[in-house]
């Protein structure tokens, strides 16, 4: 064995270069490696990478102000009042104020020269009610949209199952798995994609990245309906009479498809249809 070859196995293995030799020689490597691979997680350095801004994504979502360090969330809090006040400046066309108040002074100031203590108050109710109202219709609206696009890509989801039914019967069928699709998941909308909710928490891979809605609803459904199996069967071609094997994890990287993205998925469904097995 090169000793180049016995630094790097020793230094993998924390074993000296005597103990990789020794078991070189009289065996006993590969018990030393068994022993070293149920220790660690290996993964590839970009799918690490995912899982690092995964979970650093996931760490500020968790994150419950009640137990953040006072420092730290005043900080935030004050950051925050910070832009409002400049964007009602900016509104009102007020540049010259101290805090908070005197912003909301100087802006009632612009509409009466000596307004009584009522009207000054008044007015401050006003502005907060209007600020709330305008909150409301945007978030009413994003609601909206967002209820739309969700509809819109469950149906699609559910009318691409390759159900084994027609007419009424499929119609039917396909009601059951938006049933029970809807009974089981929630969804929100992050970024134009659409995130599943299952038990309080988003439904992940083992990245962390989320499972496409696609695939949430065909685990769903293959529970309650009939599916079609996949043209050619899962034989290879000579027993099945389908296209053949596709190494599909080399096909991915020779085409530089990353993992969960449209353009795997897609190839991913353009092989099955064509009755490709799969190999990963």
């Amino acid at each position: 064995m090169k000793q180049e070859d016995v630094t790097a196995l020793a230094a993998l293995l924390n074993l000296t270069a005597d103990q990789v030799v020794k078991a070189a020689d009289e065996g006993g490597l590969s018990e030393h490696i068994n022993t070293y691979l149920p220790t660690v997680k290996i993964m590839p350095v970009q799918d690490f990478d995912t899982l690092t801004e995964n979970l650093k994504r996931q760490a500020v979502a968790e994150l419950d102000k009640s137990k953040l360090p006072r420092e730290i969330y005043e900080y935030v809090k004050g950051s925050v009042l910070e832009q409002k006040e400049k964007s009602l400046a900016k509104q009102y066309n007020v540049t010259d104020y101290q805090n908070f108040e005197s912003l909301i002074e100087e802006i009632i100031k612009t509409k009466m020269k000596t307004p009584p203590d009522d009207e000054v108050k008044r007015l401050k109710d006003r502005i907060v009610e209007l600020e709330d109202s305008h909150k409301n219709e945007l978030s009413n609206v994003s609601k909206t949209f967002d209820n739309r696009f969700i509809d819109m890509e469950l149906n699609r989801a559910i009318g691409e199952l390759p159900i084994e039914a027609e007419g009424d019967k499929l119609k039917n069928q396909q009601e059951v798995v938006r049933a029970m699709v809807k009974a089981k998941h929630s969804f929100t909308v992050d970024n134009d994609k659409i995130l599943t909710i299952r038990d309080g928490k988003p439904v992940t891979d083992t990245k962390l990245d989320p499972v496409p809605l696609n695939e949430v609803v065909y685990m769903v459904a293959k529970d309650y309906v009939n599916l079609r199996p996949e043209q050619g069967g899962r034989g290879d071609k000579s027993s099945s009479g389908g296209a053949g094997i596709i190494n599909f994890t080399k096909y991915c990287e020779d085409n530089h498809l990353r993992p969960n993205s449209l353009e795997l998925l897609k190839a991913k469904k353009d092989f099955e249809t064509k009755g490709y097995k799969l190999e990963y």
